[in-house]
């Protein structure tokens, strides 16, 4: 691991001659000040937030690569000392812009250029754009204008059956209709999921965005509907709507979600939201307060009542995101 990271160092020192090279570095986390129970915590913002990327491209834009480590802050392990160790290794791919497509092989290449996602996702349990995590081959057209489509063919490790390797492709197709917006659609074949989603992102009203997604699972006989709206057109102020209903086995779920925010200064900003899942018939609201008081570093008052088990969650919390 260390000569890779070297020889990546490397070069970055050297790629002026004969490419693009560039580093980039990001940090997100949170650290929670006090809460309800009158204690803190030092949480790290989901897995893989202390990232850093090395991105080269050759002088004429014809070919590069992009090698990814998450987790570069993280602990040896739980009962060692104050060590650290340098993150593994979390993606990489070597690209190629062809006459007709950009074709990248490597490891965690992503398909999210066919997934239209909600305005809040992490808020439903549907929504999210799906991602690939394995080693594979995934291609693009360049040639089509405001139409794109693309693949993505997994190649295991472990030698497989050339055509068993199909059965877990994935497909895609994005069209962008010009002043009105972007109409998604994939498949994917992989095990499991066999399904087909749609999407489309409505952007022709100013301060109005829209998405609408569905997909239908064969495999797991499953059906899947969301949609989602975000409103800025008022000075100040923003209102986001989202719902998702789940048939999953014959079974059926919805949520709704809803939330109304409004700028009070440049660095103040306080928001209030409910959310109710069919499912136990959850009904939960709360309400924050943001005062970013520097560039990346935002200290957040929130507060957040679940009627249906009646509990209170509050906390003061000091985010900090940074990029470079």
């Amino acid at each position: 691991m260390k000569k890779l990271i070297v020889l990546l160092l490397a070069l970055a020192m050297v790629g002026a001659v004969s490419a693009q090279v560039t580093t980039a570095i990001g940090l997100s986390g949170g650290i929670t000040l006090v809460d309800q129970a009158g204690q803190s915590i030092f949480a790290r913002d989901g897995a893989g937030t202390e990232t850093i990327t090395f991105k080269g491209t050759e002088k004429d834009g014809k070919y590069g690569f992009s090698v990814g480590f998450k987790d570069v802050l993280s602990r040896a392990g739980a009962g060692v000392d104050d060590a650290k160790t340098f993150g593994g290794l979390n993606s990489w791919n070597a690209w190629f812009l062809g006459k007709y497509a950009k074709v990248k092989v490597g490891l965690g290449l992503g398909n999210s250029t066919f997934r239209t996602a909600l305005y809040k996702y992490w808020k439903t349990a549907f929504g999210r754009l799906d991602g690939i995590s394995g080693y594979g081959v995934a291609a693009e057209s360049t040639t089509l204008g405001d139409l794109v489509v693309g693949t993505f063919v997994p190649v295991p490790e472990a030698a497989t059956d050339s055509l068993k390797m199909l059965t877990g492709a994935d497909l895609g197709a994005k069209y962008t209709l010009k002043g009105v917006g972007v109409a998604q659609a994939y498949v994917d074949l992989a095990t499991g999921a066999n399904k087909v989603g749609l999407g489309f992102t409505y952007t022709a009203m100013k301060g109005l965005t829209a998405s609408v997604i569905t997909s239908l699972g064969f495999e797991a006989n499953n059906y899947r509907f969301g949609a989602s709206a975000k409103y800025t057109g008022i000075e100040k102020l923003v209102v986001a709507l989202q719902a998702s209903d789940s048939l999953i086995a014959g079974a059926n779920s919805f949520d709704v979600y809803a939330e109304g925010g409004y700028d009070i200064t440049d660095a103040i900003f306080a928001s209030a939201w409910a959310k109710f899942v069919s499912t136990g018939s959850v009904f939960t609201a709360g309400a924050f307060v943001d005062y970013s008081f520097a560039n990346g570093l935002t200290l957040e008052a929130n507060a957040g009542y679940d009627f249906s088990a009646s509990a209170l969650n509050a906390d003061l919390t000091l985010y900090y995101a940074l990029a470079f």
